[in-house]
């Protein structure tokens, strides 16, 4: 989703796009959405200059570990 601020556009993200970013970078979920967010900004810079961050392996359990993060927080 797009949003104008101050005459810039300014992207937002779901918590499921940063729970997946967060995944790729450390290899598990942690216990809170709070870390997730927390941690958000950090692990989207590095993995913008990481070009190793989208191979396939990266994303292998993540839904299923984003299934038990729901149902846990």
């Amino acid at each position: 989703m797009k949003l104008k601020h101050g005459g810039r556009k300014v992207l937002t993200f779901d918590l499921k796009f940063k729970a997946e970013i967060f995944y790729k970078t450390k290899g598990h979920l942690p216990k809170t959405k709070e870390t997730v967010e927390g941690m958000f900004d950090g692990y989207f810079k590095r993995a913008w200059i990481n070009e190793e961050f989208n191979y396939p392996y990266k994303h292998e359990g993540f839904e299923e570990a984003w299934k038990k993060f729901n149902e846990t927080t």
